[in-house]
């Protein structure tokens, strides 16, 4: 591995994207920001903090069929000037917010429009960025005007120069030349030819700067890139599966591969072990064509009906909301040995079982550690049984994390979590079901149950920058934790949460009284939407989580 370490300014990186072949490989493939982020990243690169860097690999070039299912980050009518793969490993939440700020707020990727509702806004006379179209000037379009080819863009260039006098105008074009001509490190790593210790080593790599972040193991990367091994009509049905699962629930390619080739009777260490793959992907092209047309097409009913099922009675639409999709793959495989057609099907007490075992094994992290071993023993369990297993599967998981039931002690300790970081996704989790259950609106006069999950803001209650400009922290990560607690953020519509913006909560929460219960907050005390009782607040919240986590699922809290 050769790392080349280089500098772009975010008009060049920009530039280059559209004349160069970067690509998300298929463990990147989702797009997770939402406007907060954006106007948080675009407020750093104003002030000129650090937003860390961005590694690419590229590929040895005989490497052709490295991660078939990895896609542009971004559709271009330019033709790339230059063929050879550059897979984006780090960076692309950050790429592809500066994709959007570049572009209006949208852009295309493999046919699926990527927008930001609410765009971000600069208001010249507070200094500030809002989520807004009313309050100050939206930033995509002042890039727009002052960019270098402004000629093109004389109209909006001149409007700015009349809306404003002429000491906001140029402090306005101070401030978009420094964020064009802001640096970003570059990574590249390169490598002349790809194998087993290749993948664990961009594995190890990409762990290692995501400690807060996306979370890939080894095997996870592995099976990205060992996808290329397969050719022909398998890979063909392997691609159709994966992108129409894809479109409809943002699953990633390892677990569609964990099922597919488990359903072709093979072990899971048979699939994440380079050479036994690939000696095994021989053997299933051997087999008779209309026996793995018959395993590929029962392979797909079963994960849509599994999707089917997570969405009708968890509400869940997307997987981005999952703290891990691998416990999917055990619903499936249950679904495929039963050989369900429809969810009717499924009895009652199954249906319970499921949602409670699925609960759980997510919330302990149960596949996060031993994935093969694991997988292979629950796929077991699942062949030999006539109903779901519950209790066997809940005493494995009893038997290795030494907990099943959900504690009110570890809701609590919740506050002490960043429940936007990975260690906190779970809790994020469990208040989506929560709100989803209790049949919560969006403050908009639509349920959250019935709004697509893009549609969706995660809303802090004490508005973020309403915390900032009014409280003092000593330390920044205890800031973040604070504000970014399980107490503090519900999910509302994107549109009424700009107009929220930096309100405080004493001013605006009366406004949707109606909606307060349903979203577990306190009601009755307004005095706990005072600055002075926020740490009151976040604990009564959690508490009424709790109570309603065990009023919703007492078979699996204590």
């Amino acid at each position: 591995m050769q790392i080349k370490v280089d500098k772009m300014t975010i008009s060049e990186l920009i530039t280059n994207i559209s004349f160069k072949n970067y690509l998300l490989p298929s463990f990147q493939r989702k797009w997770e920001w939402d406007a907060d982020d954006i106007k948080e990243l675009i407020d750093s690169i104003s002030k000129n903090y650090p937003i860390g860097t961005i590694i690419l690999w590229k590929p040895s070039e005989s490497e052709k069929d490295i991660d078939p299912y990895s896609i542009p980050i971004v559709k271009s009518e330019i033709p790339k000037a230059e063929e050879r793969k550059i897979f984006i490993i780090d960076g692309q939440q950050r790429i592809t917010s500066l994709l959007l700020i570049f572009n209006n707020w949208n852009i295309e990727r493999n046919n699926e429009k990527i927008n930001i509702q609410m765009p971000i806004s600069y208001n010249a006379d507070s200094k500030k960025f809002f989520k807004s179209r009313t309050i100050g000037n939206d930033i995509s379009l002042l890039i727009k005007a002052f960019r270098n080819d402004k000629e093109q863009n004389l109209e909006l260039y001149r409007s700015m120069m009349d809306e404003k006098d002429k000491v906001q105008f140029e402090e306005i074009s101070i401030l978009i030349k420094n964020i064009l001509n802001y640096p970003i490190p570059i990574y590249e790593i390169e490598t002349n030819n790809e194998n087993e210790e290749t993948f664990l080593k961009m594995s190890e790599a990409f762990i290692r700067i995501n400690k807060n972040g996306i979370r890939i193991g080894n095997i996870e990367l592995m099976l990205s890139f060992l996808a290329g091994s397969i050719d022909g009509k398998l890979k063909k049905q392997l691609y159709g599966t994966y992108e129409d699962v894809y479109k409809r629930f943002k699953i990633d390619i390892q677990p569609v591969i964990r099922l597919a080739f488990s359903n072709f009777d093979l072990k899971q260490a048979q699939i994440t072990k380079v050479a036994q793959f690939k000696k095994n992907i021989e053997k299933i092209k051997k087999l008779q064509e209309d026996k793995r047309e018959e395993i590929m097409k029962n392979t797909e009913f079963a994960l849509n009906l599994a999707i089917e099922f997570i969405s009708s009675e968890l509400y869940v639409e997307d997987s981005n909301i999952l703290p891990s999709q691998v416990a999917l793959t055990i619903v499936t495989k249950y679904f495929y040995h039963k050989k369900f057609k429809n969810i009717e099907e499924i009895n009652i007490d199954d249906k319970q079982n499921i949602i409670n075992w699925f609960i759980i094994a997510s919330f302990r992290g149960y596949y996060s550690s031993s994935t093969d071993t694991k997988l292979d023993s629950d796929i077991e369990l699942i062949k030999q049984s006539e109903k779901f297993p519950y209790t066997k599967l809940m005493d494995r998981i009893q038997e290795k994390t030494g907990k099943t039931k959900i504690k009110e002690k570890e809701i609590i300790d919740a506050q002490s979590k960043n429940i936007f970081h990975s260690e906190g996704k779970i809790y994020l989790f469990l208040l989506y079901l929560l709100l989803t259950k209790s049949n919560a609106s969006d403050w908009n006069s639509k349920m959250i149950k019935k709004c697509k999950y893009s549609e969706l803001a995660k809303h802090h209650i004490f508005p973020k920058d309403y915390l900032e400009e009014n409280l003092e922290y000593d330390e920044p990560a205890f800031k973040e934790l604070s504000i970014n607690n399980l107490g503090n953020v519900t999910f509302i519509n994107a549109e009424v949460n700009s107009q929220i913006g930096d309100s405080a909560p004493y001013d605006y929460l009366p406004q949707y009284q109606g909606n307060l219960l349903s979203h577990l907050i306190p009601t009755g005390d307004n005095e706990l939407y005072s600055l002075l009782k926020f740490e009151d607040f976040k604990e009564c919240r959690v508490k009424n989580i709790y109570d309603k986590l065990r009023e919703l699922f007492p078979e699996i809290v204590e």
